[in-house]
């Protein structure tokens, strides 16, 4: 099986083939999502399930030349990590096991790294009207888990390229508002700051 080949090369690296199993549906059938297990290489460098997709099409594609679309997740309390838009009459879908690729930053003054974790993934949870990070986070390697968000498109940009969009560090806290806007990806990650 050839290597999959994504929109956002330069937000996350393809473990292997990529290949994590079909997504996982909803008793409605009307949201997916990806299960976390052992489908996904590379442990302890913060590899996991991300759910992706690729408009179905009357013209059959090579594998090979099929380009994989990220997908943003609900947030709603009992919805976490479900597509928001699951269309699967519009949309192929694949879980595919990636990496983050996360940014530099300044914290204190200092630069860093921002590494991940283990699994790399934490929760996101609501606190009255905003968004925090949760979860079990290895505390002991000082690993913590930090917001990030990643752009998914631009419609006041018309020379937006998925392949320039990074992951941004943001503060620790999200709205619902800005958690609503389908553009922006945000997602909790379990990561050590390497100075």
């Amino acid at each position: 099986m050839p290597l999959a080949k994504i929109s956002h090369s330069s937000a996350f690296v393809v473990r292997g083939t990529g290949d994590c199993g079909e997504p996982l549906l909803t008793s409605d059938k009307k949201s997916g999502r990806c299960n976390q297990g052992d489908e996904c290489t590379g442990p302890g460098d913060g590899s996991y399930c991300q759910l992706f997709r690729t408009p179905k099409s009357d013209n059959p594609v090579a594998e090979k030349d099929i380009v994989w679309e990220v997908v943003s997740v609900s947030h709603k309390l009992g919805e976490m990590n479900f597509d928001k838009h699951y269309d699967p009459k519009k949309y192929n879908y694949k879980c595919l096991c990636v990496t983050p690729i996360l940014p530099a930053g300044q914290v204190d003054g200092f630069a860093v790294n921002y590494r991940p974790c283990g699994l790399g993934l934490c929760s996101m949870s609501p606190d009255g009207k905003s968004w925090i990070c949760s979860g079990d986070c290895d505390d002991k390697t000082g690993c913590e888990c930090l917001m990030f968000r990643l752009r998914l498109s631009d419609s006041n940009n018309a020379s937006f390229k998925a392949s320039e969009a990074t992951w941004e560090k943001i503060t620790d806290a999200v709205s619902g508002h800005d958690l609503s806007d389908t553009e922006l990806y945000h997602r909790c990650f379990c990561v050590k700051k390497n100075k």
